[in-house]
């Protein structure tokens, strides 16, 4: 049962954070970070927590996507006996994982717990697209059974196909050691600020992959190395999506699961192999998916001869174009010549006011023939700079109106 009045401290909460959060976007460098991204994500996530409804929605779902994985309990809720504030479902007879001594590590065969845990939550990620975002230590049980419980269901995050696709990539790049491509699959995972600096990321990136390198496999966390990514990718000036940043701490606390289960457990090995895995069973299709790409092959195909007849009709009656977007170097050659010429003008006024200048100073203070002269070469400069001007005004106008026609 939900405590009374904890949505409205909580939205009263996140509205002093979203004010703190804007302001260090705009006046400090953790603008960078994309800070007021990330309240957002969990904005949402903290209020569908509170709905106890969606979180009854979401232990169906979860459950649904882990049902290959029998050593995996989510408890199954009784919608009628829930609602917005109140949540039933079943009761799970186990103890916390962080309850768990050194005499009860002995007794567990965590290995296989801690493997199958990971390859539930790649799936939930990579595949599903949709996973339970706060797997942290206190809301995973030991059943009686020696299986794994997931309680707190309610925060949850979703992922767009075209977003675990690269998701994918950047796996399989960390857990092969491959700055390069670790590089060139964050660049599409992130928004590119002005001062962004491509040079400092590509630094950045061989330095947390080769400290992946430099350590023990059970000694490293892939969450860790995940949040470390998005850390340094901000610092070069490339904003991660908030995405990425929430799947960061998601696995984090995988790896604390998967470490507790099992002290040896080598996450960038359990990485490497089952996201292999995970991407043969990704490149299966579903029927509706054959049958839309059938359709939009035939479609392809009765549109093909008309097509190639009216490009050979057009080809035969001397009609045919071929327009190409390439770089003009007759223009740009117009245009270096136009400017090299006001560069010269520019000079020379500058000479002419320099000389009216000296002039006039030669001058004893009276209507002398040096100070007319200055006051006339000074006058002409004014008059021929006031011309280059409007002369400039009118081409850029010019230039812009023949831009949209």
């Amino acid at each position: 049962m939900q405590r009374p009045g904890i949505r409205h401290q909580v939205l009263e909460d996140m509205e002093v954070l979203a004010d703190l959060a804007e302001l260090a976007d705009t006046h400090t460098d953790l603008g960078r970070y994309g800070l007021s991204d990330l309240l957002e994500e969990f904005r949402k996530s903290l209020l569908d927590e509170l709905d106890y409804r969606r979180e009854a929605d979401n232990l169906v779902t979860i459950k649904s996507i882990l049902a290959d994985h029998p050593s995996i309990v989510v408890p199954k809720p009784f919608p009628d006996f829930s609602g917005s504030r109140v949540l039933t479902m079943e009761y799970v007879d186990g103890r916390k994982i962080t309850d768990l001594g050194p005499l009860g590590r002995l007794e567990l065969d965590g290995a296989p717990l801690a493997d199958d845990l990971f390859a539930a939550y790649l799936e939930q990620v990579l595949v599903k697209g949709i996973f339970h975002a706060d797997p942290h230590p206190g809301n995973v049980l030991l059943t009686a059974d020696g299986r794994i419980a997931l309680l707190d269901i309610g925060m949850v995050a979703r992922l767009a196909p075209a977003y675990r696709d690269r998701l994918v990539k950047l796996f399989l790049a960390l857990a092969d050691g491959r700055p390069d491509e670790v590089t060139r699959v964050a660049r599409t995972m992130g928004e590119e600020l002005p001062d962004f600096d491509a040079v400092l990321l590509e630094r950045a990136v061989t330095e947390v992959v080769g400290r992946s390198e430099d350590a023990a496999m059970s000694d490293l966390d892939v969450g860790a190395m995940v949040l470390q990514l998005t850390r340094k990718a901000g610092e070069a000036g490339l904003k991660m999506d908030p995405e990425l940043v929430m799947l960061g701490k998601t696995l984090l606390n995988l790896d604390q699961v998967a470490a507790t289960l099992d002290p040896h457990f080598e996450p960038r090995e359990a990485l490497r192999r089952h996201t292999a895995e995970l991407m043969k069973t990704s490149m299966k299709t579903s029927p509706a998916a054959m049958l839309a790409t059938a359709l939009e092959a035939k479609e392809f195909v009765e549109a093909l001869p008309g097509r190639v007849n009216r490009a050979f009709d057009a080809i035969g009656e001397g009609h045919f174009e071929l327009r190409v977007k390439a770089f003009d170097e007759d223009e740009f050659l117009r245009g270096l010549h136009k400017l090299a010429n006001v560069v010269a003008a520019g000079l020379i006024l500058a000479a002419m006011i320099l000389a009216s200048a000296f002039l006039a100073r030669s001058g004893d203070g009276g209507a002398t023939t040096e100070n007319r002269v200055a006051l006339i070469v000074f006058i002409v400069s004014i008059m021929i700079a006031l011309g280059m001007l409007t002369r400039i005004m009118l081409q850029t106008r010019h230039v812009r109106s023949h831009r949209r026609t």
